[in-house]
């Protein structure tokens, strides 16, 4: 968190009223006493995703809207994240995949935690992209209260295939297929978008 001085809330009345609006909308947080001070909390390093929410549950946005935004945007992350990509990130998204796979064993079929991962896994592609704006607006997304159970129907075939997918995106990146990850990558989102449970 960072400190903003409390001698500021001694300043005129409309700095006093903004002060007081980022504090109900959770923007800053106040504490009072000879180390207090005004503190910018976590949520301000994503405003959208509260709005989003809001928006998401309005007839304003549709299933549609974001079906279409995620298809063109994440195949668009995929090439930007070829000429970004290292060998951390790699180790990264095989790790995701690995967990991913951890969750759909004959024995333990963990579908929450594997909607998760599968979540973590597209968060860490926009976020070796690089583009902050597109890493928040999918935050955003994936982090709409049920968005898979709200817009989709799961089945266990769905989610063996959505496996697959993902695992087959980290081959071709880890082969350096760049036109095979945005054609996975689209091909995925286009056939989870098919089976909209609207």
């Amino acid at each position: 968190t960072c400190s903003i001085h409390s001698s500021v809330l001694r300043g005129r009345p409309s700095i006093r009223e903004a002060v007081r609006v980022m504090e109900i909308t959770g923007l800053i947080k106040i504490k009072r006493g000879p180390k207090g001070g005004m503190f910018i909390t976590s949520s301000m390093f994503n405003p959208l995703k509260e709005n989003f929410e809001v928006l998401a549950a309005s007839p304003i946005l549709s299933f549609d809207h974001i079906a279409e935004f995620r298809e063109h945007i994440e195949s668009q992350v995929v090439d930007a994240a070829f000429d970004l990509v290292g060998d951390e990130d790699i180790k990264e998204l095989e790790k995701l995949v690995n967990e991913a796979g951890q969750c759909l064993t004959k024995k333990r079929r963990s579908i929450g935690q594997f909607l998760k991962n599968d979540a973590r896994f597209h968060l860490k592609l926009s976020r070796i992209a690089g583009n902050a704006a597109v890493v928040y607006m999918l935050e955003a997304i994936y982090g709409l209260t049920g968005y898979y159970e709200r817009f989709y129907r799961l089945d266990n075939q769905t989610l063996d295939k959505s496996l697959q997918d993902i695992s087959d995106i980290y081959s071709a990146f880890l082969n350096h297929q760049r036109d095979q990850a945005r054609i996975l990558v689209k091909n995925h989102i286009r056939r989870f978008n098919s089976i909209h449970a609207g």
